[in-house]
């Protein structure tokens, strides 16, 4: 279970951020990666275990498919597709292959994914038709690249850092800022916030919602505070495609009396939903599934049961997430105006189970794997 001493936690967690900031390499990343490492170490988790509560960030939804990322081996991240019409369930993978952050467009006829590999740092965000499994590349680029979503089917909002090569050759990547990109033109760089983490991203009404950290000082985020809402919104021109830049700090959406975070906003702009701390018996505490408008009114809550939530995905009335527990995977659906919680499917994760599902083959478009390369361009100058 995700539930943890908060005072205790706390301490070691500041402990923890003084000893990153020392060696410039943190062994985690701001209160919720802190606390997550604190729960390994002390739940005796392994790696796998870790592997893949890192990987419940990548889940989406349609009303057609539903799909989300798991480790099928040690080298290999692949992304279980499930047709919710036949249950039927696929799995996308290749060797040493990662794929990751889908994104399903509103109708279910396009899965918008990154590609990338264990072994070069080259990533690809691709676009692919659900319906023949036909492919073009969008981008080709050596950034990381997390949370794309379709501004159009040609074009697509992420969130992406630069790299910065360690002394020991290993790459970091802890810049980002949102960048828009069309296919066959280089990537436009829209902010310049430099955050450690930037992410989790939804528009809406020419609005761009997102979950972000940066640290205690950062000069585009107010100043820290333990139970700050760590998610944002920026206004986006779509004429010029210009991110509209307000007076830094920004501001959070919302405020509320516990931590909040991994935000997803339903296409009409009138639910948020996102994970929110709730203090339990004995100054414990979990992630639990919030549901509220814009302004942080709260309306639904769905308690952790397991160890980790994924993000979730509005649908129509309803809204759908993954959970995760010690030997597999349970993926519910809230209905919204019910306010009640039904099982959609359970799926072991070991890789035994991954292996036995039938096989999904990307198809190319003969012009979109050849590797291009373009400067990133910046719509601040």
């Amino acid at each position: 279970m995700a539930i943890k001493t908060k005072v205790g936690a706390s301490l070691i967690i500041l402990a923890l951020g003084a000893a990153a900031l020392a060696y410039q390499w943190p062994p985690c990343s701001g209160v919720r990666g802190c606390y997550q490492l604190l729960t390994r170490i002390e739940d005796g988790r392994t790696r796998a275990d870790d592997h893949r509560h890192v990987l419940m960030s990548h889940f989406a939804a349609s009303s057609a498919a539903i799909v989300f990322s798991v480790a099928v081996d040690d080298r290999s991240v692949g992304l279980v597709v499930i047709d919710r019409h036949s249950s039927t369930q696929r799995l996308i993978v290749e060797s040493s292959a990662h794929f990751g952050s889908p994104y399903l467009s509103p109708d279910g006829q396009r899965l918008v994914m990154v590609k990338s590999s264990f072994e070069t740092p080259q990533r690809q965000v691709l676009s692919c038709q659900t319906a023949t499994w036909r492919c073009t590349v969008l981008l080709h680029t050596e950034n990381s690249v997390f949370s794309p979503v379709e501004i159009d089917k040609n074009t697509i909002l992420f969130s992406s850092s630069p790299a910065f090569i360690r002394s020991d050759g290993g790459r970091r990547y802890f810049q980002y800022d949102l960048y828009l990109a069309e296919k066959g033109a280089a990537p436009v760089r829209l902010t310049d916030f430099k955050l450690s983490e930037l992410g989790w991203l939804s528009m809406f009404n020419n609005q761009i919602v997102f979950g972000a950290s940066g640290g205690s000082h950062h000069p585009a985020l107010p100043e820290y505070k333990l139970n700050q809402t760590e998610i944002y919104s920026v206004n986006y021109d779509p004429q010029r495609r210009q991110v509209l830049q307000e007076t830094p700090p920004l501001k959070s959406l919302f405020q509320m009396s516990t931590y909040s975070i991994r935000p997803s906003v339903s296409a009409d702009g009138r639910r948020i939903a996102f994970e929110n701390v709730e203090i339990v018996k004995g100054g414990r505490y979990r992630y639990d599934m919030a549901i509220a408008t814009l302004d942080g009114n709260l309306q639904q809550r769905v308690k952790l049961e397991g160890i980790e939530f994924s993000r979730g995905a509005f649908v129509a009335d309803t809204l759908i997430f993954n959970e995760l527990f010690k030997d597999h995977y349970r993926v519910r659906q809230l209905d919204l105006a019910k306010g009640s919680v039904a099982d959609i499917l359970t799926i072991d994760h070991s890789g035994q189970a991954f292996e036995n599902l039938d096989r999904i083959k990307l198809q190319f478009e003969d012009d979109s794997v050849r590797p291009q390369t373009h400067a990133m361009r910046s719509s601040l100058d």
